[in-house]
């Protein structure tokens, strides 16, 4: 796991650095040498998570299944074009068949605990007023981001003695001992792709407000433990905790079992979510810029002239 991910970050960490190089060699040259290409800044963030996937499956929002998140990171702004950054976030998902239109009756629901590392590029479309002249001018900025994250993800399921690890029950049949019919335990982490857009405000020279609202595309259909087919109940019932693997693998109210082999999620979609929130970029390198001698100086702020 741990050569994965560090192939992963190698690959997208040079993915970000090759977009800064390629805006560093479309800027004018002279620009380069007289002052920084960018800034690096602090990047605190908090907001709202909210899933979709087999378990809630249509466009009505439901309130009570938007749980907080937070994040830290780093960015690097280069100057009003672009910005890429580096985050880790932490928060929550849920979801229940209530709330979709596939399942209703089967009353199955779900919560997971998210851990991510996301790369991420943000390209500014629309820059109103792109240098601050006075303290009263309003700065902003709009553009559409587009990036690659690294997911852990754990669902559980609720039972009578509390919130059981829904992998580890394989709910599919991915406990049953030696047979190739049912697929292998999924894993924890999985690669997402993220498109969305964020709008930020220039508080001061040294602080940026940014709101935005990002769609994550996982590349698993299991953040929910829903992906696959309605295992036989008999081989269901031989795994290690066959019991509980099987009231929740079909909770219908009836007690029918659905037939085996039908699928529990739709298999030409996968699940995801939605994150929306604010964040601020605390800038943490200087202003200053190198003379053609080497020495260096405070770049001074322009003034309007009245």
């Amino acid at each position: 796991m741990v050569k994965r991910f560090a192939s992963f970050f190698q690959y997208s960490f040079g993915t970000v650095i090759g977009f800064i190089l390629i805006f560093t060699a479309l800027c004018n040259p002279q620009d380069v040498q007289a002052q920084r290409l960018g800034h690096f800044y602090l990047a605190p963030q908090f907001g709202t998570m909210y899933y979709n996937g087999e378990l809630k499956d249509n466009g009505a929002p439901d309130t009570d299944y938007m749980h907080l998140f937070w994040g830290a990171g780093v960015r690097y702004k280069v100057k009003n074009i672009a910005t890429f950054g580096i985050t880790y976030q932490q928060g929550r998902i849920s979801g229940a068949d209530s709330l979709g239109d596939s399942n209703p009756e089967r009353d199955f629901h779900f919560k997971s605990f998210t851990k991510e590392f996301a790369l991420t590029a943000k390209v500014n479309f629309i820059n109103f007023n792109k240098e601050r002249l006075n303290p009263e001018q309003i700065i902003w900025r709009y553009g559409v981001v587009v990036g690659l994250g690294y997911l852990n993800y754990k669902p559980r399921v609720l039972s009578e003695d509390g919130w059981l690890d829904a992998r580890k029950l394989g709910t599919e049949g991915q406990n049953v001992p030696d047979n190739s019919d049912y697929p292998d335990p999924y894993k924890n982490w999985t690669v997402t792709a993220k498109l969305g857009t964020e709008l930020t405000f220039e508080l001061s020279r040294r602080v940026d407000l940014d709101i935005f609202t990002i769609y994550n595309f996982a590349f698993t259909d299991y953040l929910d433990d829903v992906g696959g087919k309605y295992p036989d109940p008999t081989d269901l019932l031989a795994t290690p905790q066959g019991a509980l693997a099987l009231e929740y693998t079909a909770r219908y109210d009836s007690g029918e079992y659905p037939n085996v082999g039908n699928f529990r999620a739709n298999p030409d979609t996968k699940d995801g979510y939605l994150m929306s929130g604010i964040g601020l970029s605390i800038r943490f390198t200087d202003e200053s810029r190198k003379k053609g001698n080497g020495q260096r100086y405070r770049v001074r702020a322009k003034r309007a002239r009245f």
